[in-house]
């Protein structure tokens, strides 16, 4: 690989980590081929990207991209996993498939601005998604609105009722006396 490839290489991770909304450093030593084929798939499912690279390209690309605490994290084998949406989905698909995969571990986290601890990294795959999450929030404030509306239906509700049932008395009572 020729030092302008390497380059190209750093410049457009710089900006993969840039853009990305999680970046993940996982070691993969020891996993098998079809293990790391089941990976990728399962990562590119949540719209997240796996790539295996030099440990001192990835190093260039994080400190020029301004994430240099994941830095530390660089030694033996290195999986860079990036989220481009959602971080949590990713996050908890990594998460899922280490238990599978006992030779995946996770060495860091970058979301949100900063890096996480592994701890928070567990806390972050328990998350519901965010599609779950704006549900709720949807349901949260609905089902007030809902109650409001039905109280203020069951007053001319009631009212409409009291009126047909009196109705229902004169009719019955101008019959009955007919």
């Amino acid at each position: 690989m020729t030092r302008t490839e390497k380059q190209q290489i750093v410049e457009s991770y710089r900006d993969r980590f840039q853009k990305a909304q999680a970046v993940l450093l996982a070691e993969f030593k020891g996993i098998k081929v079809s293990e790391a084929v089941e990976l990728r798939r399962t990562v590119r499912r949540v719209r997240g990207e796996y790539k295996v690279l030099k440990n001192t390209l990835i190093g260039r690309a994080l400190g020029e991209g301004g994430l240099t605490s994941l830095a530390s994290q660089l030694n033996g084998t290195t999986a860079v996993i990036l989220a481009n949406g959602d971080p949590v989905p990713l996050t908890k698909a990594v998460m899922e498939f280490g238990k599978k995969c006992a030779t995946l571990r996770l060495k860091g986290a970058y979301v949100g601005g900063r890096s996480l601890s592994m701890e928070e990294v567990k806390q972050l795959a328990d998350l519901p998604g965010r599609d779950l999450l704006l549900s709720q929030v949807v349901g949260a404030i609905r089902a007030p609105l809902l109650n409001l509306v039905g109280v203020l239906q069951a007053g001319p509700t009631k009212l409409l009722l009291v009126l047909r049932s009196l109705e229902q008395k004169r009719q019955a009572g101008a019959s009955g006396g007919a």
